[in-house]
């Protein structure tokens, strides 16, 4: 193990370099000059798979810390890669096959690589990295995996967003701003219909999630309520009431959970204990 220091683009150049066959990267934000790196690196590589866990948030494409466009672009270049979508991302890893990982502070993006002051750590141990890749690709698992044409779609509406929200900054005009928030909406609207593709519901997603915090610990439902909102806050909305007859009965996203906690157990893969949940293979 050895520290990775910044500037840390040689050393994110080693890593990319050391690819031979598979890498995860996992970094809520990436731009264009880093991705373009990476390209060079495996471009001579047979069919390399590469897996990206990030966050496809809206105010990180107009804030520019996101470009969805590059990630398109380099799916098109490596068709083996994949991208899972996950809101509240915010671990910085990288893994290159078995043999290397790095844990970092810094995201995929040139002013990581180049400009800020970031910290971290490279491992070699392949017991150690193995662990590490197995963690990662858990943890992707409750994001949402998206397709390139819906990629590619985004990143269209992502640019119409972009330039829309620059219009707005110059316009003191209602109507323009009206314009933008209206599409805006939009967009996160289709964001969060990706997050249950291909026809998979959000019940099957709180069933993912479930499972991956009782693999750690036995769990209260008060327990996993704060833990899940922190990993789906697109799903977690505390503004939406389960109304019946027009009375109130409590978040709608907790009676999923709830309900998903019953599919569960129906399944005999959970089950309840003094009043914690246990994963069904700890009996």
């Amino acid at each position: 193990m050895r520290t990775v220091l910044s500037p840390w683009a040689h050393a994110f150049d080693e890593f990319a370099r050391s690819i031979q066959h598979k890498a995860i990267v996992v970094s809520p934000y990436i731009t264009e000059q880093p991705l373009q790196q990476l390209s060079l690196a495996i471009c001579e590589r047979k069919h390399p798979q590469v897996t990206f866990l990030t966050n496809l948030s809206t105010d990180s494409i107009l804030q520019g810390s996101l470009d969805a466009r590059s990630i398109a672009r380099f799916c098109k270049d490596f068709p083996d890669t994949t991208v899972r979508h996950l809101p509240g991302l915010h671990a910085k890893a990288y893994v290159a096959d078995d043999h290397t990982a790095i844990i970092t502070s810094g995201n995929l993006t040139k002013s990581s690589l180049y400009q800020n002051y970031e910290y971290g750590v490279q491992i070699q141990d392949p017991h150690t990295v193995k662990k590490i890749a197995r963690d990662l690709s858990d943890y992707g698992s409750l994001g949402s995996e998206i397709a390139f044409d819906d990629l590619s779609r985004l990143a269209d509406a992502f640019e119409s967003l972009a330039q829309k929200h620059a219009d707005a900054l110059k316009s003191a005009r209602a109507s323009a701003r009206s314009a933008f928030e209206t599409e805006l909406e939009a967009t996160r609207e289709s964001l969060r219909s990706l997050r249950a593709a291909p026809g998979e519901s959000a019940n099957s997603i709180f069933c993912r999630t479930i499972l991956y915090l009782l693999a750690n610990e036995p769990l209260t439902t008060r327990d996993m309520h704060p833990m899940i909102a922190s990993i789906h806050p697109d799903l977690c909305d505390d503004h939406i009431d389960r109304i019946i007859n027009g009375v109130h009965f409590g978040r709608e996203w907790k009676h999923r959970v709830r309900g998903a906690q019953v599919d569960l157990r129906r399944k005999d893969l959970i089950y309840l204990v003094e009043g914690k949940w246990r994963l069904i293979q700890e009996r």
